[in-house]
């Protein structure tokens, strides 16, 4: 929870992709603000622009009690993405942090993929229903894990995160910085490369698409 009141510049050790979500362009692109600049193509989600502020510390403020709107990409979880080229600058193995903020608008107990590759091939951050997902396939085997509880609010701001500890093979999920559930891989090991574009709002199976708006 520490880290979750400093606000990401993109400049970070370690970072590899920053997208915000944030300003329409013409070449409708979604701009990756770390160096790596590894901008996405907006295929079909709404850019949402509103006045709001963010919460400044979820040390002592609850995203769900917050009701902010600022510039975020809406999806319609029927055809909407974000598609980010394939590149070696994804082929994390030793270990990963996916996060983002979401509002999810359908709660219907399906897989819908939010950032990462696609499942089976590296790893993703997905939603089921309220529950929270997390696939990592490693070089001995994949494994897709849900929390056992629902984690996630329809309709209200929350900041989501997964971590995996290739050493322990640890899968930790966060919601709003809280840790609500701890995973075990079976197959521990090194994250698995695979050649695969990096997605938002999509996992890149035709039904797992976000309902729903997203943004850091």
């Amino acid at each position: 929870q520490e880290y979750m009141d400093k606000p990401v510049v993109g400049t970070e050790p370690g970072l590899i992709g920053y997208w915000l979500g944030e300003g329409e362009t013409p070449t409708n692109l979604v701009y990756d603000k770390s160096p790596k600049a590894n901008h996405g193509r907006n295929l079909g989600a709404r850019w949402i622009t509103r006045t709001g502020d963010k919460p400044k510390s979820l040390m002592s403020i609850k995203a769900r009690d917050i009701s902010f709107a600022q510039d975020c990409l809406k999806f319609d979880g029927i055809d909407d993405s974000v598609t980010i080229p394939d590149t070696t600058d994804f082929d994390i193995q030793d270990g990963l942090t996916l996060e983002c903020w979401i509002y999810p608008t359908d709660m219907t107990s399906t897989y819908r993929g939010v950032i990462g590759r696609n499942p089976g091939t590296s790893y993703t951050l997905l939603t089921y229903g309220g529950k929270l997902s997390f696939d990592i396939y490693t070089e001995n085997g994949r494994q897709l894990i849900t929390t056992p509880n629902q984690v996630l609010q329809p309709f209200t701001w929350q900041h989501v995160a997964c971590t995996y500890d290739y050493n322990t093979g640890e899968m930790s999920y966060y919601v709003n910085g809280e840790l609500v559930h701890v995973a075990i891989h079976p197959q521990v090991g090194k994250i698995r490369i695979a050649r695969s574009p990096f997605r938002i709002g999509y996992t890149g199976y035709s039904n797992e698409r976000f309902a729903g708006k997203l943004r850091d």
